[in-house]
């Protein structure tokens, strides 16, 4: 399991399938890759489909799993109080091999 997290001063659906897309590729051997993410409209596998042609972005979109936290009260809320950017918490559980 591998734990890390992004910072990013703005979101858009680009930069976010793009990121996403180095994220499966720096783990190529992770059967499915989970995040926990801030509810950011962004952060969805919709992004992919913006970006990508139509069998890349359905590729990427089964290879994580999205979590999202809480749209009130959410405890990335206390984190971010110290700028308006979002984070997005990856957690990459790879298979033995």
């Amino acid at each position: 399991m591998c734990v890390g997290t992004e910072r990013r001063k703005t979101g858009s659906p680009v930069r976010f399938a793009i990121f996403m897309q180095n994220l499966a590729k720096n783990y190529p051997n992770a059967e499915k890759i989970i995040l926990v993410l801030d509810n950011l409209n962004t952060h969805t596998p919709n992004s992919f489909y913006e970006i990508f042609d139509a069998q890349t972005a359905e590729d990427l979109a089964i290879r994580f799993d999205f979590i999202y936290t809480p749209k009130s009260a959410s405890w990335l809320n206390m984190i971010e109080r110290g700028g308006p950017s979002h984070r997005i918490f990856s957690i990459i559980k790879t298979m033995p091999q």
